[in-house]
């Protein structure tokens, strides 16, 4: 039998159901990189086709965290807009991640080139915020094809803890991380051009999160 037979065969962690794997290519034809390890993989999730792995054994590995969107991601909602783009919010006072939609419309800057607006006022007011990108995976030591960021309040003070992150995390993050948390990708480190965020981005950001 061969490797992506083994894949077809669903196994079971825990009582939780493990989705089982399919060839996967992305749209662009390339083979994508497998998020635990980081080797050239064509193999994704089949329930969300979201995470891309390239083994059982990479896949047991990511499923603690994966299993947290991987029925959200299947079941999201079809885009509201052309100018909206797929995030995941950590929110102060809820113990999982959630996916969002986010509006980020498009403007020309008046220098030939366009720039989404980042409108995140829905979960951080009036507030000021900073950007965060995750270029490498510090905790699996490999930089990063795409470009995860993490937007936070520029200051932690008197802000509430992050229960979803704390409660995915299992209360041990790296740092204390306080007030909401929103992760989008970016579509170059200078840009605020906006892809959909994937659930191979989630497996870094949790990684980044826990460092």
């Amino acid at each position: 039998m061969d490797q992506t037979s083994d894949f077809q065969e669903e196994i079971t962690m825990d009582t939780d159901t493990f989705v089982t794997l399919s060839e996967h290519i992305n749209q662009s034809g390339i083979i994508s990189k497998c998020c635990v390890c980081n080797n050239a993989t064509s193999n994704a999730c089949t329930e969300c086709g979201s995470a891309k792995y390239c083994s059982e054994d990479c896949q047991n590995d990511d499923w603690k965290t994966h299993k947290a969107l991987c029925h959200a991601m299947k079941t999201m909602p079809e885009r509201p807009s052309q100018d909206h783009r797929l995030g995941i919010l950590f929110a102060v006072d809820k113990e999982v991640p959630t996916l969002v939609w986010v509006h980020t419309p498009y403007h020309d800057d008046g220098f030939g080139s366009a720039d989404a607006e980042t409108n995140f006022g829905e979960w951080f007011g009036s507030e000021r915020f900073t950007r965060v990108l995750v270029e490498k995976n510090m905790a699996r030591g490999f930089e990063l094809d795409t470009l995860p960021s993490i937007w936070r309040l520029e200051t932690f003070v008197h802000r509430e803890n992050n229960a979803a992150v704390n409660g995915l995390l299992n209360g041990s993050p790296g740092q204390p991380w306080r007030g909401p948390v929103l992760c989008m990708q970016v579509a170059g480190v200078f840009a605020t051009m906006f892809e959909d965020i994937n659930l191979s981005d989630f497996r870094h950001i949790v990684d980044f999160l826990r460092t």
